[in-house]
């Protein structure tokens, strides 16, 4: 499905922010279809992609303000965790 690319697609936490509400219009009216098919197709691949990718965006986002000289990205941003791809550690 295209949508599932679009998401996964996303490079940047700015990107995604500013496709969020594209995103969650299309999500509203793929499931308005109403049909066991589109709500498990959701479940098992839209909604898990989103997800993802806000929780990765959201962490990048607070390793930046909160990290090292120039924050810390994530590495394995395709699933099985996430680890920060540099030695910069986040002020406690």
């Amino acid at each position: 499905m295209y949508l599932l690319s679009e998401i996964h697609s996303e490079r940047t936490p700015a990107s995604m922010e500013s496709s969020l509400g594209s995103y969650v219009g299309e999500i509203k009216t793929f499931l308005a279809a109403g049909d066991f098919v589109s709500e498990a197709y959701y479940i098992n691949h839209i909604g898990r992609e989103l997800n993802t990718q806000l929780i990765r965006f959201g962490l990048e986002k607070y390793f930046a303000k909160n990290g090292g000289h120039n924050g810390i990205t994530l590495d394995n941003p395709d699933g099985g965790g996430y680890r920060p791809s540099s030695v910069n550690h986040v002020k406690t």
